[in-house]
């Protein structure tokens, strides 16, 4: 059989095979340039034209052009979609052409030709193929393998290489669109997405370029998540190779008790405890981590700061805590003794946070900072918060991070590295732990642990511990039955948690003191400790008393008795030589001599100061008092003056309903210009007292109610037939600059989502609504009143602060509760203005007076009311007898609890420290707490109908 015969095209050169003679003579549409031809016989003939016909390959598909015999006339590799019949007519000859040889090609193994075949019947270059492939293995290499500047390189190559193939690919759709018409050459170049359209529905004449875009697309998709995956992980890219990376890490350590049970331990571990990245206040720097300068009602200075933990490690423990540093005035000497005293009244199961009440003083850190020392208290990991039983599952999860931070005791090592290394006025050398109950059990804890960690043995001058727990096995064995479904082994934590189990490792001097008449903990389990550290040898000092309660007699008998231990430690210790190397004097009396001697340095320059500028100042004074006396000759005096509002008029009242805002300063601007003729910030408007102040110079005119009654803009409202007060202005009076108001709201709905169970609970929305409204600066505490049954709240605020969106922040609050409410002017009785009187700042704090009401003196006797939502102990009518035992300010015979209401009622002796109150709370597992109180009323006080429970011993 002959070979197959080989033609060319004479237009574009082509080269093809034919299979038959057949197809000699007829005219085609050649395949490459599709311009027509007739196929001419060659001029030399096959010797052998049989055999060349009748050789036949097989093949699957047809080429186009058929002889008489049906079989394909072309070979496989030329086959195309020809016509199969053009027009029978003359065949034009075109002119010869040189026939020209096939290039010599290398021959590929039939795995290469259908690898590289599939390659490029969907458009694939291998030439873009193959070095993209090995890229994207390089990048993924070094991204899994941390390499961090090498996966950065290639990132940036590859990117550059998929930037390549988008180009080219997109010029390439551009043209093929440009050659096949100019309209698609412009929806391509302008309509979005267009292009793609484009591309699919030609795919034939457009795969090559968009083989092109589809692997520039490709990269970018692989980059862009290796990228969010680095981001995460913190590798790839974002792999942090210095200072604050994954190599180094402030607290993140390898936990060394993390894979041991705890039955297998002896002791926690702490030593690889590391500081937090805390700086001390400097002026102007309000930035995270730095301590912040806070107003309180503490004689001395008070500082605090919420640590922000690395974004690598946010569940580490003690990585997020708050701190709150006391320091004593200033004058007092440069560095001063530092007592760390951690928050008391936990479970000893969980952590506690910092009480946010520091508009009191706090008894148990107050006597320090009056003695001359520095304080610092701090958060306990694994807080639950003011529900302690709400469920399980959050007292689990409380649990779990207070077993991570070793029972609190890495929280107590931040803070005596904050004392050691942050805080300059402190003394390293004098550094005392102390602490009540729950808080002088950990305080004894850390003492005995302190040994592992680097610090030196002698940095801990000595451990104060007010009414401890120290035998927690003891104090859980008739619970253990309640605990252990929810922590299988407590148990063992409890026994790790014990500060009995470790006496014989502590080193520091030691302080207790207990009340033998202690409801809550064991008198007689103190006196065993303290016998069993002195035949250890350690320098203890066991201090008891006849108190019969937990805190009360701590505060009045064992803090003073604490200060002068710790007073007589600092003077028991040797005098420190001097430079010249002979004994210098005590550092007590060293320091009182060095503050001595400063009040004398400035005591004489003062005086100095006023002998050279006496005659200059006494000049400049009868300047002042010259022209003040010209002002009042000319203007008169200004004064201040006040008229009680009886109410308004139907419409104007109306208007305030819709927007009380807008008309209240609309009428007070109208009173200013239209009535006193001056211009400005001039007079308010109270809506609480319901009365009209103003400043003017000179003489009221004497028609003044009839101006006002006549004036169309003021004659809505309607004055009271109280004379006008003239009240005179000090400048220097806290009451003058304090202007309480008072904003009322409409509640629309009450919403139980934020609740536990869906069930609203009116006490726990009133303790979150409160604790909201604290953060607004011109809240006044406490001034929260809800009634349900009118649908109305009230809120008093502080209206000199300004009023601009002072609505909305506490409309917020409210909402914050799940209480709905609007802006709503509401048009109170005297026996509404009486309940909000009757709540806010605590007794001791002054009130202003409502219409026709005179509020009770500080020390005056009232009613207050105990509401408790939930209650976390065994005995509620014992917990609710121990509750208010011992306090001075409580007359006892008047305290009655009654179960059915969930209230506790009692009258004061003298003013009611409500911080002491509100720990004494939680100390007796009452939680969601409201505290009300009223006047009391001039015929006897009606009792509680149930007296089953009521009363103290």
């Amino acid at each position: 059989m002959a070979s197959p015969a080989s033609i060319s095209c004479p237009h574009c050169a082509a080269s093809f095979n034919i299979k038959s003679q057949a197809a000699f003579g007829k005219k085609v549409k050649c395949p490459k340039c599709e311009t027509p031809f007739v196929i001419e016989k060659p001029a030399r003939k096959s010797s052998s034209p049989r055999k060349q016909h009748s050789r036949r390959l097989p093949q699957a598909d047809e080429f186009g052009f058929e002889d008489e015999s049906d079989e394909p006339l072309f070979l496989e590799e030329d086959e195309t979609d020809w016509e199969d019949d053009l027009s029978d007519g003359p065949a034009v000859r075109p002119a010869k052409q040189p026939r020209q040889k096939p290039k010599p090609t290398r021959k590929k193994s039939k795995s290469q030709q259908s690898f590289l075949g599939a390659l490029r019947k969907y458009g694939f270059s291998p030439f873009v193929v193959f070095p993209l492939a090995i890229l994207l293995c390089l990048y993924g290499f070094f991204f899994v393998t941390g390499n961090t500047v090498s996966t950065t390189i290639v990132m940036f190559i590859v990117v550059f290489f998929a930037m390549g193939c988008t180009a080219v690919g997109g010029i390439g759709l551009l043209i093929l669109a440009a050659e096949e018409s100019f309209g698609e050459f412009l929806l391509c170049f302008f309509v979005p997405l267009y292009s793609l359209f484009y591309a699919i529905t030609r795919f034939e004449r457009t795969k090559g370029p968009f083989a092109a875009i589809f692997s520039g697309v490709v990269v970018y998709l692989v980059v862009g998540l290796t990228l969010m995956i680095g981001k995460e992980t913190q590798s790839g890219p974002f792999a942090k190779d210095g200072p604050g990376g994954r190599a180094q890490n402030n607290v993140a350590q390898v936990d060394p008790d993390a894979d041991v049970d705890l039955e297998d331990l002896k002791e926690f571990h702490i030593q690889l405890h590391t500081p937090l990245p805390l700086e001390w206040a400097e002026p102007g720097n309000t930035s995270a981590n730095v301590f912040q300068e806070r107003p309180s009602a503490s004689i001395g200075r008070m500082f605090e700061v919420t640590s922000s933990p690395d974004p690598d490690q946010p569940d580490a423990p003690a990585s997020r805590m708050k701190f709150r540093v006391f320091l004593p005035p200033k004058g007092q000497g440069e560095k001063f003794p530092c007592v760390i005293v951690p928050p008391a009244g936990s479970t000893l199961l969980t952590g506690m946070e910092i009480d946010d009440t520091v508009n009191t003083q706090n008894p148990e850190h107050e006597p320090y900072v009056k003695a001359g020392f520095a304080v610092i208290t701090f958060s306990i990991d694994g807080d639950l918060g003011e529900g302690d039983q709400t469920s399980n599952a959050e007292f689990i999860k409380a649990h779990e991070a207070f077993r991570r931070s070793k029972a609190g005791m890495l929280n107590y090592a931040q803070a005596l590295s904050l004392a050691k290394s942050t805080i300059p006025e402190i003394d390293t050398s004098n550094i005392f732990l102390a602490g009540h109950s729950s808080a002088a059990t950990l305080s004894l804890l850390f003492a005995e642990h302190s040994h592992q960690h680097f610090w030196d043995p002698d940095t801990i001058k000595g451990c104060l511990a007010y009414a401890p727990s120290v035998d927690p096995q003891k104090f859980f064995a008739n619970h253990l039955g309640e605990i252990k479904p929810l922590i299988p082994d407590v148990e063992e934590f409890i026994r790790l948690s014990s500060p009995k189990e470790h006496a014989q490792t502590i080193q520091c001097p030691v302080f207790l003191f207990h009340a033998r008449g202690d409801q809550v903990t064991s008198f007689v389990a103190s006196r065993q400790f303290a016998e069993q550290l002195k035949a250890q040898g350690v320098d203890v000092k066991f201090v008891s008393s006849n108190g019969s309660d937990h805190y009360q007699t701590m505060v009045d008998e064992g803090v003073p008795q604490g200060i002068k231990w710790i007073q007589a430690q600092l003077k028991a210790q040797p005098s420190q030589p001097a430079e010249d190397g002979s004994t210098g004097l005590d550092p007590q009396l060293a320091a009182m001599k060095q503050e001595a001697q400063s009040r004398m340095e400035k005591t004489s320059q003062l005086k100095r100061n006023n002998n050279s500028s006496s005659s200059a100042s006494a000049h400049l004074e009868k300047m002042r008092a010259s022209l003040e006396k010209m002002r009042v000759a000319r203007d008169g005096e200004t004064r201040r003056y006040r008229f009680q509002i009886a109410g308004f008029t139907p419409e104007f009242e109306q208007k305030l309903k819709k927007q009380a805002p807008f008309f209240l300063n609309s009428l007070e601007s109208s009173f200013d210009v239209a009535i006193l003729g001056t211009k400005g910030d001039n007079v308010i408007i109270n809506f609480y007292e319901m009365t009209i102040t103003f400043d003017y110079a000179g003489e009221l005119p004497q028609d003044l109610r009839e101006k006002i009654a006549n004036e169309k803009s003021t004659k809505v409202m309607l004055l009271s037939d109280a004379p006008l007060k003239n009240i005179p202005i000090n400048h220097e009076s806290a009451e003058d600059d304090q202007n309480i108001d008072l904003m009322t709201f409409r509640i629309k709905r009450i919403s139980s989502i934020r609740f536990p169970g869906n069930t609203f609970d009116p006490i726990v929305a009133q303790r979150l609504a409160e604790r909201s409204l604290r953060g607004i600066k011109e809240y006044i505490h406490d001034s929260l009143v809800i009634n349900y049954d009118d649908k109305w709240a009230a809120i008093k605020y502080k209206a000199n602060d300004g009023k601009f969106g002072l609505g909305m922040k506490l409309n917020g609050s409210l909402h914050s509760a799940g209480i709905h409410v609007d802006e709503e002017w509401i048009k109170l009785t005297e026996e509404d203005l009486a309940l909000i009187q009757n709540t806010g700042k605590s007794p001791t704090e002054s009130m202003p007076s409502s219409p026709g009401k005179t509020p009770p003196a500080a020390t005056a006797k009232q009613k207050y009311i105990i509401h408790y939502g939930v209650y976390g102990g065994d005995n509620v009518t014992d917990s609710a007898r121990r509750l208010l035992k011992g306090f001075v300010w409580v007359d006892q015979e008047t305290v009655h609890f009654n179960p059915d209401k969930k209230e506790i009622t009692f009258e004061n002796r003298s003013a009611v420290d409500q911080g002491a109150l509100d720990r004494a709370l939680k100390r007796n597992k009452f939680y969601q707490v409201m505290l009300t109180r009223e006047a009391i009323p001039t015929s006897p006080a009606e009792n509680t109908s149930d007296k089953a429970g009521a009363g103290t011993e």
